[in-house]
């Protein structure tokens, strides 16, 4: 009976493996298609907490962490956007999307607990495999044009979605896989990673993906010699893109000449355009907002503007610390700021390269979402949140093995 025991806890953490890391190869199939993981990944995370044998502590360490700042200042932006439903310009569309990240933050608290016993051999690997897969059917997609996908029926018109889907994940999840090769002394093989995942993002013609992987690969090497360095690059990030984006509209006028070719191959005129309008629209309502999700009914905040809403503009404002801006107000955004601020500098305290490791899936994330994605984009969203799973992971399995097991095979630099 025991054995029958381990053996589906076996199975169990094998799937939640493959799950947690399987979002990068499902973009470049279809870029929509990681939404779906996250919702999967609870299967087999709940028979994982149920049978693990310290739960009775996590759920204790739980509870002591409601003091925290992190937690607090959490707390605090979430009852923010709660309030926001109150005066959204579309309050039951607000309150399902607040539904869902509701359902989304449970999921994954339980996939997070879940996935602390797991093997840390066996989730580089399994990133790492499906890195390469993605890395390589980006490059193929973007040397042939797509030609597999036209085949199969997997696009309609062009498969510009699939690579930015691809690319921006490989963004995330490739220097997880560094990482644990850099721990593990194998530089060549991370070497060769590097190489093969900057070859697709660079192919998948997507701006944004190419500065998520110039800061996540960043930080790790940032983060090999100076850790506490490397721990404050997301929310250096973060306060950069708080601090320009009130002044997005005006870039076109102070760009020099000799830019304007690359700026129109990455559509930066239009996206100018979109951030000048939802710059306008913020100043309607600066302290409070339009409440979550609100792009996807300009029919209604139209006469608030005087900027016409451009193309586009109804999908999100390309510009994720704008979309907090224009969503929760400055009010929201100091929140979330507060939030971030604490985490750092929790981070800070025992920074390691095993830290930087942790943190760059969220360079990526914040990078990328200064000039595309919107924060609601569930596919996008369930990538980065696996990623940043699989990374803290790693973290919060090195913290545990330290006092437990001191000797668990991939020692640090």
């Amino acid at each position: 009976m025991e054995d029958t025991s381990r053996d589906w806890e076996k199975l169990a953490q094998s799937t939640l493996i493959a799950i947690l890391s399987v979002a990068p190869a499902f973009a470049i199939i279809r870029h929509q298609w990681p939404q779906i993981l996250l919702p999967l990944a609870v299967a087999p995370a709940i028979p994982l907490l149920v049978g693990m044998p310290n739960r009775c502590s996590v759920m204790l360490a739980g509870r002591e962490q409601q003091r925290n700042p992190t937690v607090v200042c959490c707390a605090l932006f979430v009852c923010w956007a709660l309030a926001s439903i109150a005066w959204s310009s579309d309050p039951a569309s607000s309150a399902a999307t607040v539904a869902k990240a509701a359902l989304g933050c449970g999921a994954v608290l339980v996939v997070a607990i879940a996935a602390r016993p797991l093997s840390r051999r066996k989730l580089v690997f399994a990133i790492t495999l499906c890195a390469v897969f993605a890395s390589v059917g980006t490059i193929i997609t973007a040397l042939t044009g797509g030609a597999i996908h036209h085949a199969a029926g997997c696009c309609r018109l062009t498969v510009q979605p699939e690579l930015s889907g691809a690319a921006v994940f490989i963004a995330q999840f490739v220097p997880i896989s560094i990482g644990g090769f850099i721990l593990a002394k194998r530089l060549g093989m991370a070497a060769a990673m590097f190489v093969l995942a900057g070859c697709a993002v660079a192919l998948s013609s997507s701006g944004a993906s190419d500065l998520g992987f110039v800061a996540s690969c960043a930080t790790l090497a940032v983060g090999y010699r100076y850790p506490r360095v490397a721990v404050t690059f997301p929310l250096a990030i973060v306060l950069f893109g708080f601090s320009t984006a009130l002044y997005l509209g005006e870039l076109k006028f102070h760009s020099p000449r000799y830019l304007s070719g690359i700026f129109a191959s990455f559509h930066v005129e239009e996206r100018v355009r979109i951030w000048a309008y939802y710059v306008d629209l913020f100043w309607q309502r600066p302290w409070t907002g339009y409440g979550i999700d609100v792009e996807r009914f300009l029919a209604n905040l139209a006469a608030d503007t005087s900027i016409p809403p451009p193309p586009n503009a109804h999908l999100h404002p390309h510009n994720e610390p704008l979309q907090i801006l224009v969503e929760l107000g400055a009010i929201g955004a100091a929140l979330l700021i507060a939030a971030l601020t604490a985490a750092t500098l929790r981070l800070i305290r025992n920074a390691s390269f095993r830290t930087a490791v942790a943190v760059a899936p969220a360079a990526a994330f914040a990078t990328a979402g200064l000039v595309n994605f919107g924060i609601w984009e569930w596919w996008w969203m369930t990538g980065t949140i696996l990623a940043s799973i699989c990374s803290f992971q790693l973290l919060q399995q090195h913290s545990t093995s330290r006092a437990a097991r001191p000797c668990d095979g991939i020692s640090a630099p």
